[in-house]
């Protein structure tokens, strides 16, 4: 699994991840945390895809996968 490092997680990055698979991203602070998962959550409705959030605040590190 690979661990990208990042200042935000984007749309754009969202849209890249496969159907069933998931992807990490090690970002600068807890609230970055935060937004990412709301990104996630409302790209998903607008998307009608789910995605799935697990974060790890004592890394800073969340992993976003995507389902149907």
């Amino acid at each position: 699994m690979t661990i990208e490092t990042r200042e935000n997680v984007r749309n754009a990055d969202l849209e890249k991840i496969p159907f069933g698979g998931s992807a990490t991203f090690r970002l600068p602070t807890a609230k970055a945390c935060y937004n990412a998962k709301s990104a996630a959550y409302v790209l998903g409705r607008k998307l009608g895809v789910r995605f799935s959030v697990t974060t790890d605040f004592s890394k800073n590190q969340i992993t976003i996968s995507k389902t149907l």
